[in-house]
């Protein structure tokens, strides 16, 4: 056998209690119309199982820390002032609303006392600057989508609302939220009386159908006599339709409610719970109708042999042909349970929605975060630079020399090694003979300067080269040159 039904778990249940208490199964007739009207009331009376949303932060909540972090890094002006919003000279003259700018600022920037230190205003610095460009445009984007978060979330909340509303309507009638006694007052006076409630005639009646609550009121209840126990064990009460009867029907009610609180309670409320609730009682429409005539019985809950629910022994029914037959007619408890389910299914999708969007404004906030951490930590530990060593004349020479990729252009002071392990430095610098160069550049350029003195213009040549108004080695031109930078290197060498 399959799984049974919350309908069949709750028949069973009730059967088992009436005739443990010697009813007889006779009196019983209208026992499974009864369990399935009674668990559409019990699952109005456990409304308060429906399954709330986690509560979600406002907006404003989620990105308060990245809202506290664009003060930690804003420039000067805006943390000061706001740019100059708030100046004395416009409409804030009593500079009432400067003053609540900068404790709002100085408050945002400071952390509890004892707290670690996570929004403290940073320097102004280029790391400064970075973070707020990046900070600013994190709470633009969460800014924007603040109000939309929010309606969603709001949504979710709104919508379980109503599906209690509509819970209620589908128990006790169209924008009503307790059992209305008055309804069951006469055809004559301002309710439209039993008559009319339970459909009495062959047409049924417009005023069917409208509540649960009256249904039972109209199965479980004589109208002409006492019931005899058609709903459960001892139930006698009558509602009469040419009388006052409102006291009557609210006594009955209170009885049937109790009774329809001893079967089994759903254990939480969402669509499905309501859709299988309702989907059970249409179920049950016109199986207790003994007519052999269908056109007019197959339309009723509650047992009738003929086709009328008068309220007399065997027609303790209710007859909802003017709902399924007329148009632009409805069952208002079936609208209003489908409305509940709805409402709980939209519930859901708001809350989804809402959780999208609550993470993403996390995700701005730790966008923000990541930026203010970066800046601080590059402030309290600023990287260390490292200076470049100076080169020195032994190092430029040994560069000059390493240039020359040829024994031809390898001229002294370097040197041409062949068979060197490193092939691009077969020319090298020979520090021996830039030593004894320098020496020479030091003592031997004099003879050659004595060479050349006295010569006239005309006369200085092989070697000599007129400079100015004197006759000049033209050797020592260059080599002093040469000397002044090789003379340091080549006894910088020497100590490698």
């Amino acid at each position: 056998m399959g799984q049974k039904t919350a309908a069949e778990v709750a028949l069973t249940t009730v059967l088992l209690i009436l005739t443990s208490k010697g009813v007889k199964s006779a009196a019983l007739e209208n026992v499974p119309d009864f369990v399935a009207l009674c668990n559409v009331v019990n699952v109005y009376d456990q409304r308060e199982t429906i399954e709330k949303p986690t509560t979600l932060l406002t907006g404003e909540q989620i990105i308060s820390d990245l809202s506290r972090l664009n003060l930690s890094t804003a420039t000067d002006s805006w943390y000061n002032n706001k740019d100059g919003e708030y100046s004395t000279q416009g409409t804030d003259k009593n500079g009432e609303k400067l003053k609540k700018w900068q404790a709002d600022a100085a408050s945002a920037v400071k952390d509890t006392d004892g707290a670690e230190d996570i929004h403290t205003r940073l320097p102004d610095t280029p790391q400064r600057l970075r973070a707020n460009t990046i900070i600013r445009k994190q709470l633009k984007q969460a800014t924007a989508l603040i109000a939309n978060y929010n309606k969603k979330r709001e949504l979710a909340d709104e919508h379980i609302s109503n599906a209690k509303k509509k819970l209620a309507e589908a128990i006790f009638g169209p924008q009503k939220t307790a059992f209305d006694k008055a309804r069951f007052k006469s055809d004559g006076g301002p309710g439209p009386g039993r008559n009319k409630i339970c459909g009495s005639g062959t047409a049924g009646d417009e005023e069917a159908g409208k509540a649960i609550a009256e249904a039972l009121i109209c199965i479980c209840t004589g109208g002409t006599a006492a019931a005899n126990g058609e709903c459960y064990n001892n139930a006698a009460k009558q509602v009469q339709n040419d009388r006052v009867e409102a006291t009557n029907a609210e006594e009955a009610w209170t009885e049937i409610l109790g009774k329809c609180k001893q079967m089994t309670q759903p254990k939480t409320v969402t669509a499905a719970t309501i859709n299988a609730a309702a989907a059970a009682i249409l179920a049950r429409i016109g199986q207790l109708s003994t007519h052999s005539t269908q056109a007019n019985e197959r339309f009723t809950l509650g047992k009738t042999g003929t086709n009328t629910c008068t309220g007399d022994a065997g027609e303790l029914c209710v007859n909802y042909k003017t709902q399924f037959t007329q148009p632009n007619k409805e069952l208002g408890w079936l609208s209003a349970l489908e409305e509940a389910a709805k409402e709980l299914s939209k519930s859901q999708v708001a809350y989804q929605e809402a959780l999208k969007d609550a993470a993403t404004l996390e995700s701005y906030t730790k966008q923000g975060r990541h930026a203010y951490e970066v800046a601080a930590a590059e402030l309290s530990n600023p990287p260390k630079v490292t200076e470049k060593p100076t080169e020195t004349p032994a190092q430029l020479a040994k560069e000059d020399c390493n240039k020359h990729q040829s024994s031809d252009k390898c001229k002294d002071p370097c040197k041409w090694e062949e068979n060197a392990a490193d092939k691009t430095k077969r020319c090298s610098l020979d520090t021996k003979n830039a030593t004894e160069q320098a020496t020479r550049t030091g003592t031997g350029e004099t003879n050659k300067e004595e060479k050349c003195a006295g010569k006239g213009e005309k006369d200085c040549k092989d070697g000599c080269k007129w400079e100015g108004e004197a006759c000049k080695d033209s050797s020592f031109l260059l080599s002093k040159q040469f000397a002044l930078s090789v003379v340091s290197a080549a006894f910088v060498a020497l100590l490698f």
